[in-house]
Parts: C-alpha cells; sequence; structure tokens
C-alpha cells in the first residue's frame, strides 16, 4: 500500500502547500494521524504484505489455528480475513481436529497468496508495472509454507501400498466390454447396498464465534443491519473494494446480499 511514503508525501503537502483551506488542512492532519497510527501497530504491515481480504478479530480461536490461519503470524497473529473465516467454517465438521485444521491452514494460505499473485500479475501486465520482488521475510515465510505443506501432503502407509510397483494389476482391455460392464455394475451395487456413515464426535471448533472487523466503517454497517426488523432491506454505496468487504462481513453472518 505504500502508507510510509503516503505519510511522506502528506507531511510535504502540510509544509509547502499554501492554498490548501482550513478544512483541507483539517482533512490531510486527521490523514497523517491515521497513518502513524497504523504504521505504528505491530503486524500492520505485515498484514498489509500478506493479507488478501479485510482482517477480523479472531482472539477467541487455539493458538494453534491463528499460527495457521493469520496473516500477521509473527507480529500479531489475532487477526484472520474474511475469506480464511469462510473456510475455517465449512472445515468444521465431526471427524476433524485442531492438528488437521492448523495443516489445512498452511495449504490455504499458499494456495490463497497463489491466487493473490495471479491477480497481481493480470493488473501488472495491464499497467506494464511487474510484481514487487519479495523481501527476505517474504521468503522465509515461503519456505516455512512449502516445508508443512509437503508435511500435509506426505502419504500414508495405505496409500503408498496401493501405489507400490509390487501389487499385482489386472490388465483391462476391451475384448471383453460385457464382462467389464458387469463387474462394474456389481461394483456399483456393492458399494450402494454399504450404510451410510456420516462423521461423528465433537467439532474441532466452537460452532459460533464471536468477532468483530477492524474496520469501523464496516461494523456500523452490520450493527445497523442486524438490528434492524427482519425483512428490512438496504442498499449500500461504496467502490468495488468496499462492497467486496461488505458482502464477505454479510455472509460471515448469514445475511442475504
Amino acid at each position: 500500500m505504500g502508507a510510509a511514503e503516503c505519510l511522506d508525501r502528506t507531511k510535504k503537502q502540510l509544509e509547502s502547500n499554501e492554498t490548501l483551506t482550513p478544512s483541507g488542512r483539517a482533512a490531510l492532519e486527521d490523514a497523517v494521524a491515521h497513518l502513524e497510527t497504523a504504521l505504528a501497530t505491530p503486524g500492520w504491515e505485515e498484514w498489509m504484505a500478506n493479507g488478501v481480504s479485510l482482517p477480523f478479530e479472531a482472539g477467541s480461536l487455539p493458538e494453534t489455528i491463528k499460527d495457521a490461519w493469520s496473516d500477521s503470524m509473527y507480529t500479531l497473529p489475532d487477526l484472520i480475513d474474511a475469506k480464511s473465516l469462510h473456510t475455517l467454517r465449512e472445515l468444521n465438521t465431526p471427524g476433524r481436529n485442531l492438528h488437521d485444521l492448523h495443516l489445512l491452514g498452511w495449504e490455504s494460505r499458499t494456495e490463497k497468496h497463489a491466487e493473490m499473485f495471479q491477480e497481481l500479475e493480470k493488473a501488472a501486465s495491464r499497467t506494464g508495472k511487474g510484481v514487487q520482488p519479495k523481501s527476505k521475510m517474504d521468503k522465509t515465510q515461503d519456505k516455512k509454507k512449502v516445508d508443512v505443506q509437503a508435511a500435509a501432503h506426505m502419504p500414508t502407509a495405505s496409500e503408498t501400498f496401493a501405489k507400490s510397483p509390487t501389487k499385482a494389476k489386472r490388465k483391462t482391455t476391451l475384448a471383453d466390454p460385457l464382462r467389464q460392464h458387469l463387474e462394474q455394475a456389481t461394483r456399483n451395487a456393492t458399494l450402494a447396498s454399504r450404510p451410510i456413515v456420516l462423521p461423528s464426535g465433537p467439532l474441532p471448533l466452537p460452532s459460533t464465534i464471536k468477532t468483530k472487523s477492524r474496520s469501523t466503517k464496516l461494523n456500523f454497517v452490520l450493527d445497523s443491519v442486524l438490528s434492524s426488523a427482519r425483512g428490512d432491506k438496504f442498499v449500500i454505496f461504496g467502490d468495488k473494494y468496499e462492497l467486496g468487504h461488505v458482502s464477505e462481513a454479510l455472509d460471515l453472518v448469514d445475511i442475504k446480499s
């Protein structure tokens, strides 16, 4: 986002621009205060470098989940973006445990960042500007992501045996297609006759988690909608980024948008 450079430019405007109106000067002074607060907040720069969605507070989540899913994992790992919260809600099913969610967090982070860099490359190709190279800290993070992701994809013993070249494999040919169809029908009938066993056990995470975004504007919108009468409709104006954040947040609280 270039907040430090933006702060320098804004300060220079305050110092050298003699045409500023009193209201304009007050607005720039307010912007300077916000930028200075942001740059002094632990984890803010890291989040701006890694995050792809609006941050939500995640202090009530277990540490192992915050470590794997937060985009400010090194400095302030108590924020999780809306995209990750949606994914966690889908993964919070019986039969999983916190270790599963921890590994899936690193995998999700890698996929999420790959999508982000694809979008950056598309934007760069349109503007003629290249994607900025990664910093030393980013490369260290990527190495950790790759190591954890590799561990998460290690084959199990049963998978290794199934892929073993020593296991006999029957050659299939088209010499007797009728026999092949009959065998497939038999397998389908056997599978269909088995009882459906749904995963059982406790959820790895609570079914309801209280959180709020780090955007005062978005929190105001959510509070207004949630406190309204059932069936009320709202028209919300904003640019495409703001409306995207609003849509994600409304989905988190199960409000149709």
